[in-house]
């Protein structure tokens, strides 16, 4: 994770599920892109609730914009 390596102590700021859920159906209506992929060293976020809200993240992928694939990259250990 760079922000300790530099010093930098801000908290983690994640965008909420929804936030993300609404770029992604403006760039495919705008773009036609149906392709995501997020390099994130901590795309999940703190602890359970940084699961919970990845998991939500894919729920509403699936509800709202259905044919979209996204992949993203994180740290090993965030995943369970």
């Amino acid at each position: 994770y760079i922000n300790p390596f530099y010093g930098y102590r801000a908290g983690w700021r994640g965008r909420s599920p929804q936030n993300i859920v609404r770029e992604i159906t403006a760039l495919l209506e705008e773009q036609g892109d149906s392709t995501f992929y997020f390099a994130d060293p901590n795309f999940f976020g703190p602890g359970l609730s940084g699961q919970q809200r990845a998991m939500e993240l894919a729920r509403l992928i699936k509800k709202q914009a259905p044919g979209i694939v996204f992949g993203f990259e994180t740290r090993v250990n965030d995943i369970q």
